[in-house]
Protein backbone atom coordinates (compact mmCIF):
# COMPACT_ATOMS: atom_id res chain seq x y z
CA UNK A 1 0.00 0.00 0.00
CA UNK A 2 1.45 3.34 -1.04
CA UNK A 3 0.82 6.18 1.35
CA UNK A 4 0.85 9.86 0.51
CA UNK A 5 -1.51 12.81 0.77
CA UNK A 6 -4.12 11.13 -1.45
CA UNK A 7 -3.85 13.54 -4.35
CA UNK A 8 -2.64 10.95 -6.87
CA UNK A 9 -4.66 8.06 -8.17
CA UNK A 10 -3.69 4.70 -6.66
CA UNK A 11 -2.58 6.10 -3.33
CA UNK A 12 -4.33 5.90 -0.01
CA UNK A 13 -4.97 8.93 2.12
CA UNK A 14 -4.18 8.42 5.78
CA UNK A 15 -4.94 10.43 8.86
CA UNK A 16 -1.21 10.75 9.62
CA UNK A 17 -0.46 13.83 7.59
CA UNK A 18 2.80 15.62 8.09
CA UNK A 19 2.53 18.97 9.83
CA UNK A 20 3.02 22.07 7.71
CA UNK A 21 6.44 23.63 7.39
CA UNK A 22 7.35 25.28 10.67
CA UNK A 23 4.99 23.14 12.72
CA UNK A 24 5.88 20.63 15.40
CA UNK A 25 6.82 17.05 14.74
CA UNK A 26 10.49 17.20 13.94
CA UNK A 27 10.36 19.81 11.23
CA UNK A 28 12.50 22.88 11.53
CA UNK A 29 11.04 26.33 11.18
CA UNK A 30 14.28 27.45 9.53
CA UNK A 31 14.63 26.48 5.90
CA UNK A 32 18.40 26.73 6.17
CA UNK A 33 18.55 24.08 8.91
CA UNK A 34 19.25 21.36 6.36
CA UNK A 35 22.21 23.30 5.01
CA UNK A 36 23.86 23.74 8.38
CA UNK A 37 26.70 21.32 9.01
CA UNK A 38 27.65 19.88 12.34
CA UNK A 39 30.96 21.11 13.61
CA UNK A 40 33.80 18.65 13.45
CA UNK A 41 35.77 17.90 16.57
CA UNK A 42 38.90 19.96 16.73
CA UNK A 43 42.25 18.29 17.17
CA UNK A 44 43.38 18.20 20.78
CA UNK A 45 47.00 18.84 19.84
CA UNK A 46 48.14 15.51 21.26
CA UNK A 47 50.42 13.48 19.01
CA UNK A 48 49.79 9.75 19.14
CA UNK A 49 52.68 7.35 19.53
CA UNK A 50 52.36 3.59 19.22
CA UNK A 51 54.39 0.56 20.27
CA UNK A 52 54.41 -2.88 18.63
CA UNK A 53 52.26 -5.63 20.16
CA UNK A 54 53.69 -9.15 20.07
CA UNK A 55 51.02 -11.62 18.87
CA UNK A 56 49.26 -13.64 21.55
CA UNK A 57 49.56 -17.40 21.84
CA UNK A 58 52.19 -20.06 21.40
CA UNK A 59 51.90 -20.06 17.61
CA UNK A 60 54.46 -17.27 17.17
CA UNK A 61 58.24 -17.34 17.64
CA UNK A 62 60.61 -14.44 17.61
CA UNK A 63 63.03 -14.67 14.69
CA UNK A 64 65.20 -11.62 15.39
CA UNK A 65 65.41 -8.33 17.23
CA UNK A 66 67.55 -5.22 17.33
CA UNK A 67 67.56 -2.08 19.46
CA UNK A 68 64.20 -0.83 18.23
CA UNK A 69 62.38 -3.68 16.44
CA UNK A 70 61.42 -7.36 16.75
CA UNK A 71 60.51 -9.81 14.01
CA UNK A 72 58.17 -12.75 14.64
CA UNK A 73 56.87 -15.59 12.47
CA UNK A 74 53.82 -17.79 12.88
CA UNK A 75 54.81 -21.44 13.30
CA UNK A 76 51.36 -22.97 12.71
CA UNK A 77 51.36 -22.57 8.90
CA UNK A 78 54.58 -24.50 8.22
CA UNK A 79 53.12 -26.31 5.17
CA UNK A 80 51.92 -23.20 3.35
CA UNK A 81 53.97 -21.35 0.75
CA UNK A 82 53.52 -17.91 2.36
CA UNK A 83 54.30 -17.60 6.06
CA UNK A 84 52.85 -14.87 8.27
CA UNK A 85 55.45 -12.45 9.62
CA UNK A 86 55.00 -9.52 11.97
CA UNK A 87 57.44 -6.68 12.41
CA UNK A 88 56.87 -4.61 15.54
CA UNK A 89 58.48 -1.69 17.29
CA UNK A 90 59.97 -2.06 20.76
CA UNK A 91 59.83 1.67 21.36
CA UNK A 92 57.03 4.20 20.91
CA UNK A 93 56.86 5.60 17.40
CA UNK A 94 54.81 8.25 15.69
CA UNK A 95 52.19 6.46 13.60
CA UNK A 96 52.16 2.77 12.73
CA UNK A 97 54.29 0.43 14.85
CA UNK A 98 52.96 -3.01 13.75
CA UNK A 99 53.47 -4.34 10.24
CA UNK A 100 51.85 -7.62 9.09
CA UNK A 101 53.85 -9.15 6.26
CA UNK A 102 54.12 -12.46 4.40
CA UNK A 103 57.32 -14.32 3.47
CA UNK A 104 57.72 -17.10 0.88
CA UNK A 105 61.38 -17.92 1.50
CA UNK A 106 62.65 -15.47 -1.12
CA UNK A 107 60.75 -12.21 -0.80
CA UNK A 108 58.20 -10.26 1.23
CA UNK A 109 54.78 -9.92 -0.40
CA UNK A 110 53.73 -6.54 -1.69
CA UNK A 111 50.67 -5.42 0.26
CA UNK A 112 49.24 -2.56 2.28
CA UNK A 113 51.47 -2.92 5.34
CA UNK A 114 54.51 -3.46 3.11
CA UNK A 115 53.78 -0.20 1.29
CA UNK A 116 53.47 1.66 4.62
CA UNK A 117 56.69 0.07 5.85
CA UNK A 118 58.50 1.18 2.70
CA UNK A 119 57.07 4.68 3.06
CA UNK A 120 58.11 5.14 6.69
CA UNK A 121 60.96 2.71 7.50
CA UNK A 122 62.45 1.37 4.22
CA UNK A 123 65.63 0.18 5.92
CA UNK A 124 63.59 -2.20 8.08
CA UNK A 125 62.50 -4.21 5.04
CA UNK A 126 66.14 -4.95 4.21
CA UNK A 127 66.82 -5.88 7.84
CA UNK A 128 63.77 -8.16 8.00
CA UNK A 129 64.71 -9.96 4.73
CA UNK A 130 68.28 -10.44 5.94
CA UNK A 131 67.11 -11.92 9.25
CA UNK A 132 64.54 -14.21 7.59
CA UNK A 133 67.17 -15.53 5.14
CA UNK A 134 69.65 -15.96 8.00
CA UNK A 135 67.07 -17.94 9.99
CA UNK A 136 66.39 -20.25 6.98
CA UNK A 137 62.65 -19.87 7.15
Amino acid sequence: MRVCDGSKEGTVKTGNLAPPVGGKGGFSSKLSALKEKTHLKTHTGQVRHYIGNFPDGDLWKQVAENAGWWLAMETANSGEQWKKVKLGSKIKRLGKANFWLAWNGERISKGGDHAELMGTYPEMEEWAIAKLVEAHV
